[in-house]
């Protein structure tokens, strides 16, 4: 009887280990910075549309079905205002505003592949995972805290700012461009003070919850995620570069300003 009192009560740390994520956050690491100066380097739209359809595969492996759709838009659109730059048009004040909308287009549609693989780690990487990471890839600590506490700030500081606006909503007070302009100094009053203490109590919490874990300790630490690069990374990162390099010889083959109008 004793003996199967014991056993229930056994502690199996493997049944509380982290499953290993379809792919290691260091490859989305890499990947995202390899991408990076391969946009800044090439302006062809061939590039853009290789290291979005890649940064597409990486949500799809982790099932982030909900807002693969909304950023496949956000290109069209944006590359859209590209498109509108381009066009005549008989008045001049219409082409300089076509061309700000044009070039924030540009800037953003070279952003989103950036964004989506950013998105894919924020969502569905737990922060311990990526401290984890970081801490493997050598990171200075300083690095690796500001951004561990960049990333768990701000979708709580957005969530506050959710509940002060309807908190004022059911005050009868409307954060709108209209009221803005119309009673500036109230808005900011009441939108901008809470927002800042709720700043200050969330940012004692978060030190207090990394001093409970250990942050401090200088030695080495341990973690209940599965990290390990695998074959499938590797396969990855090799299949991914292999067709974002092949994109800088796509217009040789394939004439996309006729098929893309740009």
């Amino acid at each position: 009887m004793a003996d199967s009192e014991n056993k229930s009560i056994m502690f199996n740390i493997e049944e509380h280990i982290r499953k290993r994520d379809p792919l290691d956050v260091r490859t989305l690491l890499l990947f995202n910075i390899t991408v990076s100066l391969l946009l800044l380097y090439a302006g062809d739209f061939s590039v853009l549309l290789a290291s979005f359809c890649v940064s597409l595969s990486v949500m799809i492996l982790f099932k982030m079905w909900k807002v693969i759709s909304k950023y496949i838009i956000a290109l069209v659109i944006m590359q859209a205002f590209v498109l509108l730059s381009h066009v005549q048009m008989p008045y001049s004040w219409l082409r300089a505003v076509l061309g700000v909308f044009g070039f924030a287009g540009y800037m953003t549609a070279r952003l989103l592949p950036l964004i989506m693989v950013a998105h894919t780690i924020i969502k569905k990487i737990p922060s311990s995972t990526l401290v984890y990471a970081l801490r493997k890839m050598h990171f200075h600590k300083g690095f690796v805290l500001s951004l561990t506490v960049a990333i768990r700030f701000l979708p709580t500081a957005r969530q506050e700012f959710i509940f002060i606006r309807e908190s004022m909503r059911m005050r009868g007070i409307e954060i709108t461009g209209k009221n803005f302009f119309k009673h500036p100094a109230m808005i900011i009053e009441y939108s901008l003070v809470p927002i800042l203490f709720r700043s200050v109590k969330i940012s004692e919490e978060m030190t207090a919850a990394a001093m409970v874990k250990g942050i401090e300790y200088e030695g080495k630490k341990t973690n209940l995620s599965n990290i390990k690069m695998t074959v499938y990374d590797l396969l990855f990162i090799l299949v991914s570069l292999a067709f974002v390099s092949s994109s800088f010889y796509w217009n040789r083959v394939f004439d996309l300003s006729k098929i893309f109008f740009i």
